[in-house]
């Protein structure tokens, strides 16, 4: 039971106490003062019929004894009348049986009333002529009682429905500083501290509340402590101190990862003519000056728009990875990208005209990681024989036609429209945990004459024409069908990064997801941490519904970017699956290993799951546990079709 019931259960047991004995002592003394009043009555009545039937007494004259007993009877409230004539023994009696309609027979059952009776000789001179019996209604009585006794219990019955409402009220108002305590200490469990709590008038609470606003706020002070401690260190391991782009490690690493994911995009590789001359005549200052200046018109040219990663990797060379573009794209965006460097202020540091060459490969099938690098260099070389330093070649492929975007987005409308679907699931374990706790499902499409297209590719496609939200519509839709008509395993769905940007789609699902709560329990959702990065809003929204409605989520590809694991705090999902990147440094780099186990303690803090992704075999488990991960997913049980 809730204090505030035992609270109110108290007041109310003391009430009601109250109440009865104010019931109580009402109904006794109205009881009382009606006795009285029948015994006043019987009295004045015995007084006034002995004096009238005296005469007639002593005649015997039967006639008038019952017409003055009538008289008086008719006239009064009396239960019996009885006369006795001593000079023939004989009895005249009138009764009137106690019937009330207004008052219930089991109130008169009780015999509240103690009916008054009283008897007294008729006399006449010196000599006794008879005796009269005379016994009270009670009627009058019970209707009066039972009239008092109905509007005290509605007056008290009011008045305690009344105090119910005041005192619950009032114990909301007391407690609902305990409320907040208790829901802080709720969210504190749940490693999420948000802002601290109003301070209550009450003295004791306003203690407890300023104790659980400390430990709160150390709390978080330590996380972001320990999530600045990771910022630190992954900027020592992967940042280039002066552009704050990544290093050549952190280009080895998100390269790596892309050609594994899906090899679309472009590799563009910008030099900067002559820097080590430059620094020569100007200093290393004006050097790096001239550094975050050339990393600005970057940032400016490849915003946030553009899934971009930017990495400087030399003192005088950024190598971009452009995910998802076409070779059009890469070309506009590195001509506007030269205009920057022919500003009068810029070409005097130089003592060349052409200062900036950049070479791009366009990539849109499986390649090799040294095929593609070599054809990117040989792009920058070819660059500098041209007047606009800027070359852009498409990566070389067997397959005969390249497919245009135009015409892979007709072939998914016409595969999305016959719902050409094939599933196939893959376990994620638990460490020490036999059973799966859920299985990730993949999704892809039958294309039509486009078979070699890539996922990167159609992914690309997809999410340039906004068609992840039917995309996914139509998948949710099928897995929920085979979940309600087969007993599985809880299964993960993904969900798509254009379709997290459209709010309908997230009220279509929230609608779907409370239409169907039997079979919430077996599902999941993820989603890549660019969705939450890009579109927080819309994120906090959806993963509120899924709080909400009990529904396990998780969130893919952590710690890809540079950006702070902050956001996890509002978010907090059930489990995040860390980029694959992360397992091949544990694995393969014991020198950067730390900044994996610092990537989990850190998560670890706000009771999420660690999960490493892309592991291949029992000794890379092995390897993985000693770094705090809590689970695994990867090529060691490979996806099998759903069917």
């Amino acid at each position: 039971m809730t204090l505030f019931r035992e609270l109110l259960v108290v007041i109310l047991i003391t009430f009601c106490i109250n109440l009865m004995g104010v019931l109580w002592l009402q109904f006794d003394s109205t009881k009382t003062y009606l006795t009285e009043q029948l015994e006043s009555d019987l009295d004045n009545v015995s007084t006034s019929l002995t004096m009238a039937i005296s005469p007639h007494l002593e005649s015997g004259d039967k006639v008038m004894i019952d017409s003055t007993l009538n008289a008086y009877f008719d006239g009064g409230y009396y239960k019996k009348i009885e006369v006795i004539m001593y000079q023939t023994d004989e009895v005249i009696t009138k009764e009137m049986p106690v019937v009330l309609d207004n008052v219930p027979q089991w109130f008169i059952d009780l015999d509240f009333l103690k009916i008054p009776y009283i008897e007294s000789e008729v006399t006449n001179g010196w000599s006794q002529v008879g005796k009269i019996h005379i016994s009270g209604h009670p009627g009058f009585a019970y209707r009066q009682l039972w009239g008092s006794f109905v509007r005290t219990c509605v007056w008290l019955g009011s008045l305690g429905l009344l105090v119910i409402i005041i005192c619950s009220y009032g114990i909301n108002v007391v407690l609902r500083p305990l409320v907040r305590i208790q829901e802080k200490a709720q969210q504190i469990q749940d490693h999420y501290f948000g802002d601290p709590l109003p301070l209550p008038t009450t003295r004791e609470l306003r203690d407890v509340t300023v104790a659980v606003n400390k430990m709160s706020m150390r709390l978080k002070e330590q996380f972001e402590e320990k999530a600045r401690l990771h910022e630190k260190l992954k900027e020592a391991a992967f940042i280039e101190p002066i552009t704050g782009f990544g290093n050549r490690t952190y280009f080895d690493r998100r390269f790596d990862a892309w050609i594994k994911d899906s090899s679309n995009g472009a590799i563009v590789i910008i030099d900067i003519a002559n820097v080590e001359s430059m620094c020569k005549v100007h200093g290393w200052q004006k050097r790096d000056e001239m550094i975050v200046a050339i990393s600005h018109f970057i940032n400016n040219v490849f915003d946030e728009n553009d899934r971009v990663v930017k990495c400087r990797i030399s003192e005088h060379e950024f190598v971009l990875i452009a995910e998802q573009v076409d070779a059009r794209r890469v070309e506009s965006k590195l001509k506007q990208l030269s205009t920057y460097f022919s500003s009068p202020e810029l070409k005097q540091l130089f003592d060349t005209n052409q200062i900036f060459n950049a070479g791009a490969v366009k990539v849109s099938h499986r390649a090799d990681k040294s095929d593609i690098l070599a054809l990117a260099d040989k792009a920058l070389h070819d660059s500098r024989e041209i007047p606009s330093g800027i070359c852009v070649i498409e990566m070389p492929t067997d397959c005969g036609h390249i497919a245009t975007r135009e015409e892979i987005k007709v072939a998914i409308e016409e595969a999305l429209e016959k719902a050409a679907f094939k599933f196939c699931h893959q376990p994620a374990f638990l460490f020490n945990f036999s059973v799966p706790d859920h299985y990730e499902v993949f999704t892809s499409l039958t294309l039509k004459d486009h078979e070699s297209i890539t996922s990167g590719t159609f992914v690309s496609v997809m999410n340039e024409h906004n068609l992840g939200a039917i995309f996914d519509k139509k998948v949710i839709s099928e897995i929920f069908t085979q979940l309600q008509n087969k007993t599985l395993e809880p299964h993960a769905i993904n969900l798509s990064l254009s379709a997290l940007k459209d709010h309908h789609f997230i009220i279509w699902l929230y609608n779907l997801m409370r239409n169907n709560r039997s079979i919430l329990h077996k599902v999941a959702f993820e989603f890549n941490e660019d969705s939450i990065i890009n579109d927080k809003e819309n994120m906090l929204e959806l993963c509120g519904y899924f709080t909400e409605l009990g529904v396990k989520f998780g969130i893919d590809r952590v710690g890809r970017h540079f950006e702070s694991l902050a956001y996890l705090q509002s978010v907090h999902p059930d489990y995040v699956k860390v980029d694959h990147s992360y397992t091949e440094i544990a694995v393969n780099n014991k020198d950067e290993a730390y900044f994996v186990g610092s990537l989990c303690t850190t998560i670890h803090n706000l009771d999420i799951k660690v999960i490493a992704t892309h592991v291949e075999s029992e000794e890379q488990l092995a390897i993985l546990k000693e770094y705090h991960f809590d689970g695994y997913q990867g090529f060691i049980v490979k996806p099998t079709d759903m069917d």
